[in-house]
């Protein structure tokens, strides 16, 4: 089963894919010189593009947390991406908060936070530490769809 986990910021969004036991993981930053609109446009055709050609079945979306203060362009990517998700192929998908992926990883609420900040590295992802945390909320994310 081919998972994708995301994390969107608002100039980029770290993507996570789980493919036949493989882990790719890479970024997709938002161009800056294009106006609103066709920013979030290239964000849809970008993520339809990526779902077909990794023929994800599921997806866990990062969300802002609800204790965060909402980022506007972080919001309308975030819609953006939901919608090229439910406009495609894909089963099952998750959008989430912190509590929710750790749920789907079966780590604890605690532990995940210290999954995050590299201090821990419960499901032994090699190189974990060289990841930043969005980077590693992508791939806990890509994890966790499995068991969406």
């Amino acid at each position: 089963m081919n998972t994708l986990g995301l994390r969107v910021q608002p100039k980029l969004i770290d993507i996570c894919v789980f493919q036949k036991g493989d882990m790719r993981l890479f970024k997709l930053n938002i161009p800056q010189s294009l106006d609103l609109p066709q920013q979030l446009k290239f964000v849809r055709f970008t993520m339809l593009d990526i779902l077909r050609q990794y023929q994800i079945e599921k997806t866990v979306i990062k969300k802002t947390e609800g204790n965060a203060n909402i980022n506007l362009a972080r919001a309308q990517l975030e819609a953006v991406v939901i919608e090229s998700i439910a406009s495609s192929q894909v089963k099952k998908y998750v959008l989430g908060t912190l509590s929710t992926i750790s749920k789907l990883t079966t780590i604890s609420y605690d532990k995940i936070k210290e999954n995050i900040k590299g201090k821990e590295n419960d499901l032994d992802i090699s190189e974990w530490n060289n990841y930043n945390e969005n980077q590693r909320e992508a791939i806990l994310c890509a994890m966790g769809a499995k068991n969406a």
